[in-house]
């Protein structure tokens, strides 16, 4: 009822929009149930949608609720913030509630057991929040494959949530049959975007090589100081500057094949950010980039073998079911509900 209320402006809002999960820390007397909003439809422009009780008793614990903003950023279009409510229920001795006068705020004597356990239960209301989802949870991927026909990603040995692939529908949305009689009409392009941006965060530092003969650029273009030499270095790129020319001599493995364009992308994304903090969000962004760009278009007809390897490596990667700019990626039509709906 609290997450209706909070999130009453959007009309359609409903309880089917809800998924909730729960988890215990063996042995340890702490129990937690989360109900939240299924990120792929329900999420705000601002933070304070984050709910928390205590054994029965709202309250505040701001390292808590950093902590489930952070887990939960992977699975929300950029800049939207969840709609969760956690409800944590533990022996009174685990819990310090004379942080301030008037209760509303505490905090625990194990938060890191707290945080991990509530982790868990979001892990398995995620699960839960669509068809697709049970594959969304992420895994040890092994092996990648590398020739033109793939979709050059890593796979895993986790079974698929579909029962087969009916076809590809206007050279733009792949049809599937869940595992649970629903429709899936994937995106083509958000899918293969997903995942090329999953492949390059998994694989950015994986292995680091000399560039013969190196990429050359006009310093006009890219006017890099020693300072950003430092950057490129942490990030995995050996760069020459002189007078006029910025070469870059050396890079991640994964880059190689990529167009000139992309490596300014990537160069020019890492000496942007401020500082080390914000490093992982600037890669993010560039790596986003990258992907849109490379990723198959809608309107192109793809052989039976490259509809299969797109599917398989979709759900193989555990990603959330939005393209890395917040685009949705899967429509679901739910065989209950029939055509009238």
């Amino acid at each position: 009822r609290r997450l209706l209320v909070a999130y009453s402006p959007l009309e359609s809002f409903t309880t089917s929009d809800l998924v909730s999960g729960a988890a215990e820390a063996n042995g340890e007397g702490i129990q937690v149930r989360t109900v939240l909003g299924t990120p792929d439809r329900i999420h705000t422009s601002r933070g304070d949608k984050i709910f928390v009780s205590v054994n029965g008793r709202s309250t505040k614990c701001s390292g808590l609720n950093d902590r489930i903003a952070k887990y939960m950023r992977d699975w929300l279009p950029p800049r939207r913030h969840p709609v969760v409510h956690v409800d944590v229920w533990c022996r009174p001795d685990l819990v310090d509630w004379n942080v301030l006068p008037n209760k509303e705020k505490m905090r625990f004597q194990s938060s890191q057991l707290v945080g991990d356990t509530i982790e868990q239960s979001l892990r398995n209301s995620l699960s839960r929040s669509t068809p697709h989802s049970a594959a969304a949870i992420r895994r040890p991927l092994q092996g990648f494959l590398n020739d033109k026909d793939s979709f050059h990603v890593r796979r895993g040995n986790t079974p698929l949530p579909y029962r087969r692939i009916v076809g590809q529908a206007f050279n733009t949305y792949i049809v599937v049959e869940s595992n649970d009689a629903t429709l899936l009409m994937i995106e083509q392009h958000t899918a293969h975007e997903r995942i090329l941006f999953q492949y390059y965060l998994d694989r950015w530092r994986d292995s680091r090589c000399v560039w013969s003969p190196p990429r050359k650029f006009d310093r006009a273009i890219l006017p890099l100081t020693e300072d950003d030499r430092n950057v490129l270095d942490d990030n995995g790129f050996d760069i020459e500057i002189d007078e006029n020319t910025v070469a870059v001599t050396g890079g991640p493995q994964i880059a190689l094949s990529w167009a000139d364009d992309d490596i300014l992308t990537v160069v020019k994304y890492a000496c942007s950010a401020t500082d080390a903090e914000h490093q992982s969000s600037s890669m993010a962004k560039a790596f986003a980039d990258i992907s849109c760009r490379a990723a198959v278009r809608n309107g192109v007809p793809l052989s039976k073998e490259r509809i299969n390897s797109l599917v398989s490596d979709f759900f193989s990667i555990g990603a959330p079911p939005v393209c890395p700019h917040g685009r949705p990626t899967i429509a679901e039509i739910a065989n209950d509900r029939g055509l009238s709906s």
